[in-house]
């Protein structure tokens, strides 16, 4: 279900996307605060985003392709930003690895290679959010970002941001601080940045 946004210049780097995602979570969160359910934070963050310009699917049927059979199996991905982000929203009592599998797997099967997992239940939201990238389309998301010199850039599969540390005015340090990672070449799979 799409809905028309406010016009905005279009924001093309993903850092920028994700970026605005995490500030109008946390504008959410303050908002509402922790203990309601996924759907009103779903709902408020899509909400928040629309106002702010961002085009927001929600709900998108995620069909499993099986031995090249698409198969409807009632997958839902909570909302996907720019046609460029999944975030999976969650209102738990912890986020266990089964919810970072969960949003990895939305991520491998739309083909986006970036994800937030969101969980609105604890007290600061920093503590909640996670970044994934995955590396299969690692190559095609940064390299005409952060190395536009480049024609190629070893894959990383799984990176994940920890905001759990991260102050809302830290969210931009911690940006830089990830590109500065990248762009020194120290690459490896499953690098997990922790912040």
């Amino acid at each position: 279900m799409r809905m028309a946004t406010p016009s905005r210049p279009r924001i093309t780097r993903i850092n920028d996307i994700t970026g605005a995602i995490v500030n109008s979570a946390m504008k959410v969160h303050s908002v509402l605060g922790p203990g309601l359910l996924e759907s009103a934070y779903q709902a408020c963050l899509a909400q928040e985003l629309r106002s702010r310009g961002f085009e927001v699917v929600t709900e998108v049927p995620q069909p499993v392709v099986y031995e090249g059979k698409k198969l409807e199996v009632g997958y839902r991905i909570d909302l996907v930003v720019e046609h460029r982000v999944v975030v999976e929203v969650k209102s738990v009592e912890g986020v266990h690895p089964i919810h970072e599998a969960q949003l990895l797997s939305y991520m491998r099967l739309s083909g986006i290679g970036v994800g937030l997992l969101i969980n609105f239940n604890v007290l600061h939201l920093r503590e909640g959010i996670k970044r994934m990238v995955d590396g299969q389309d690692w190559d095609s998301l940064i390299t005409s970002q952060c190395f536009p010199c480049v024609s190629s850039v070893p894959p990383v599969v799984n990176a994940v941001a920890d905001y759990s540390s991260t102050t809302p005015s830290r969210l931009q340090k911690v940006s830089n601080k990830s590109q500065k990672i990248l762009a020194s070449a120290e690459i490896s799979r499953n690098l997990t940045i922790a912040n």
